[in-house]
Order: C-alpha cells, then sequence, then structure tokens
C-alpha cells in the first residue's frame, strides 16, 4: 500500500496555494513572463499530481473483494474441519484432537488475516500428521487436499501479486519525480525571482507570495540570521550588541568572538537596528525566506570617526 507522508502532502498543499495565488493576482503578474511561465509549469505537475492520487494507498475494489471471499472459504473450511477433529477427539479421547480451539467463526473474524493463515495452517499440521485419525474423524484426503488448496489461495490473495508491487514502484516513483521537479522550480527560480523582481518594488505583493509557499510549521525558523559583529577600524570582535527587530524592544546579542543568531523570524520583509554605545546604530532591512538562512556580517564604526569626517 502506498501512502503520502506528512512531508509530501505538506508539498502538495503548499503546490495548490502557489498556484492559486497565481490565479487571485492575475491583474499584476499576467504580463510577468517568467512569472507566467514557471506558474504554468507548477500548475501543470499538480494537474498530474491530482491524477496520481486517487491511486494511493488504493487496491482494486475486485482485488479487495476476492481477498474477502478466500479468506470467508478457509474460515468456513476451518471451522467445519475442526468441529469434526474435536468431536472425534472428545469420542475417542484423542488429546490433539480435543486441545483444539479458537476455530469458531466469531474468533476467526476477530483476527488478522495473518493470524487466520496460520490457524488454518495449525489445523493443516495437524491433520497431516494424524492423517488416519483425521480420516476417522470425517477429515479425508478430499477434506484436507481442500484445506490445502483453500490455504494457498488465500496466501496467495493476502500477498500482493507481482504486477501489483512493480505498479506500486512505479507510482512512487512519479511521486517523486513529481516533487522534486517542484520543489527545484520554486526552490532555484521562482523564489529568487520573485525576490530580486518584487522584494522592494511590490513588498505587499511578495509578502502575499511569501505566504503562498509557507509550510505549516515554518514560521518560526532556527537560526535566521547569523554573522559576526566586528569594529570598522582595528577589525576585532564587539560584544553584547543591542539589536531590536522592526521596533521591537532591544535584545542584546553578541559574544566573545563577536558571533551572533537570530531566530523566531517569521518569513517576509524586516528592519533590524544593531546598537552599541560608541559605535553608529546599523540598520538593515532584510528579506527572510523560509528556507534560507543569511549570513549577515556587521561591521560597526566608532562615532569619534563619523564626528571627524562630518567636521
Amino acid at each position: 500500500m502506498i501512502y503520502m507522508n506528512t512531508n509530501e502532502i505538506k508539498q502538495y498543499r503548499q503546490m495548490k496555494d502557489l498556484v492559486e495565488f497565481g490565479e487571485q493576482n492575475q491583474t499584476k503578474l499576467g504580463e510577468d513572463t517568467t512569472f507566467t511561465q514557471v506558474i504554468t509549469t507548477v500548475n501543470g505537475i499538480k494537474t498530474e499530481f491530482d491524477n496520481l492520487i486517487p491511486m494511493l494507498g488504493i487496491k482494486s475494489k475486485s482485488e479487495t473483494e476476492e481477498k474477502q471471499e478466500s479468506r470467508k472459504k478457509l474460515e468456513k473450511i476451518c471451522f467445519n474441519l475442526s468441529g469434526l477433529l474435536v468431536s472425534y477427539g472428545n469420542l475417542k479421547s484423542v488429546e490433539i484432537f480435543r486441545n483444539i480451539s479458537g476455530y469458531t467463526i466469531t474468533n476467526l473474524r476477530k483476527v488478522s488475516s495473518e493470524q487466520v493463515l496460520l490457524y488454518a495452517q495449525k489445523l493443516q499440521s495437524i491433520c497431516a500428521d494424524n492423517a488416519g485419525e483425521a480420516t476417522l474423524a470425517g477429515v479425508d484426503e478430499v477434506a484436507r487436499t481442500a484445506l490445502s488448496a483453500a490455504i494457498a489461495d488465500f496466501d496467495q490473495k493476502i500477498n500482493d501479486p507481482q504486477e501489483f508491487r512493480i505498479q506500486h514502484r512505479e507510482l512512487r516513483k512519479s511521486i517523486n519525480q513529481k516533487l522534486e521537479q517542484y520543489t527545484n522550480l520554486l526552490n532555484n527560480v521562482l523564489k529568487l525571482y520573485m525576490r530580486s523582481k518584487y522584494a522592494e518594488s511590490d513588498a505587499a505583493l511578495y509578502q502575499d507570495f511569501l505566504s503562498s509557499i509557507e509550510i505549516p510549521g515554518s514560521m518560526v525558523r532556527t537560526r535566521a540570521i547569523q554573522g559576526t559583529f566586528t569594529d570598522t577600524v582595528n577589525g576585532k570582535p564587539i560584544r553584547r550588541v543591542r539589536v531590536s527587530i522592526d521596533g521591537q524592544k532591544p535584545q542584546v546579542k553578541g559574544g566573545e568572538k563577536g558571533g551572533y543568531f537570530i531566530t523566531n523570524l517569521s518569513p517576509g520583509m524586516h528592519e533590524i537596528a544593531f546598537s552599541r554605545s560608541a559605535y553608529i546604530t546599523v540598520v538593515k532591512k532584510l528579506v527572510i525566506l523560509p528556507d534560507q538562512p543569511i549570513v549577515l556580517d556587521v561591521a560597526f564604526t566608532p562615532v569619534q570617526i563619523e564626528e571627524a569626517s562630518m567636521s
């Protein structure tokens, strides 16, 4: 059986949201040849994927019905033969027959297909090892042959035929290829293009784009920004820099070697102010992408140098 895993489901939903973004912004993006070409390709991948979805985790109805009929037949044979053996065992004090249990229809229907098969094979073994007594009990060679045939048939039904396994492998291969094609197109083409084209010229549109490709669980990033703080004059690391994100209360960053990192940034545009006493405040505007951490090294200019250059 084949099912979509969690990541595949998220990617598929992301694909749908991206196509919907393109449809909703047709007025703005309809004349953008690059975007139109990419989104048309994405839509084609989505359509192909839509055709694969009904096949996921589903066996044919006829195959399922055949398996059910085969199981019912085996259960009935086991029930009838075990009844004959137990009755004979009680009558003739044949211990191995008297100890047979668990072959009621109610019990057999409660257990898994594999357990039904094990019950049947155990009964088959008892009959084979005690063929003479079994025949006297009414389980003759014809009955034992019928049991063996029913076991073989059900064993085949609960194991996928070779051609079905091949079909599943091909289906899985198709799923992986479609998702890989989509992921490469999104990460290596569309994200880069949209950032360079619209991050500054149409920030609202770009933010909508980022929202459309946002996968649940990716809102908070680990180390969205990382880098070092240094002095522009001597190149030495700077510790304890106050960092304010989008005007919020500053946090102190920077260790002994000037290294720092910032987490908990949602995708989109952010304004970050870096300040340290005796240095000129540095303000940066950055676009955070869902899956691309930014390396930002900040060099601070001492206040006296700035004042000297102005005089």
